[in-house]
């Protein structure tokens, strides 16, 4: 996680936040692939990749405009 995303003080616990759910949707998703290329056959796992790949771009992209603005100083 990019620390332009939060503040300083937050970052410890901001990168911390998604570790579970990762490791718990990187722990369940080959056994699932698998059990879907086997019954649903290769077209529907890679209409699935596709689309958990759009999801990952959308959010990726918004998260790009939420990135907190640091106060500008003028002197």
């Amino acid at each position: 996680m990019p620390l332009a995303l939060c503040d300083k003080a937050d970052y410890t616990q901001a990168a911390s936040r998604p570790a579970l759910p990762l490791n718990l949707i990187s722990a369940t998703s080959p056994p699932l692939m698998a059990g879907l290329l086997v019954h649903s056959g290769s077209k529907a796992l890679l209409l699935l990749a596709i689309a958990c790949s759009c999801v990952a771009l959308a959010i990726t992209l918004t998260l790009g405009t939420r990135r907190p603005t640091a106060a500008v100083a003028i002197a």
